[in-house]
């Protein structure tokens, strides 16, 4: 699996209830996947515009077919206004119907760990069923 360093967003690393969110999309064709990583990597460009963003981290699995993230916002309403992004809402919709599965996570850190958050995102995103054909979960994260 190939993941990115973290890219910082718009607000610093804090103390206090901080809301991480991880995901994982997995596609029907290999083919998919150069088109989806670019995407994602021009919304990791732009994540210091996102308010209540602290950061992201990207990662993809090409041999799974899958990407993941793992992003940390200081609330749970700053994680919901990045969901209805358009941007966002545009890559989503894009790539909805290419989808063979999804998994999303969310929950609240005191302090941040991005080790510790892909190791939690890990066991909680394959514990899950995945949700299939409409990717209920496609807007986390």
């Amino acid at each position: 699996m190939t993941k990115l360093p973290w890219r910082h967003g718009q607000l610093p690393p804090a103390q206090g209830p901080m809301v991480v969110s991880a995901t994982r999309f997995t596609y029907k064709s290999r083919w998919d996947m150069p088109g989806v990583y670019w995407n994602g990597l021009r919304l990791r460009r732009a994540w210091a515009r996102f308010p209540g963003s602290i950061g992201v981290s990207i990662a993809a699995d090409m041999g799974r077919r899958s990407t993941y993230t793992v992003s940390l916002w200081r609330s749970e309403e700053d994680l919901r206004k990045f969901v209805s992004h358009p941007e966002h809402l545009a890559l989503m919709r894009a790539y909805r119907p290419r989808m063979e599965s999804s998994s999303a996570a969310t929950w609240v850190v005191e302090s941040f760990s991005l080790g510790e958050a892909w190791r939690r995102a890990r066991r909680l995103l394959t514990q899950m069923p995945p949700a299939r054909g409409d990717a209920a979960a496609l807007g986390q994260g």
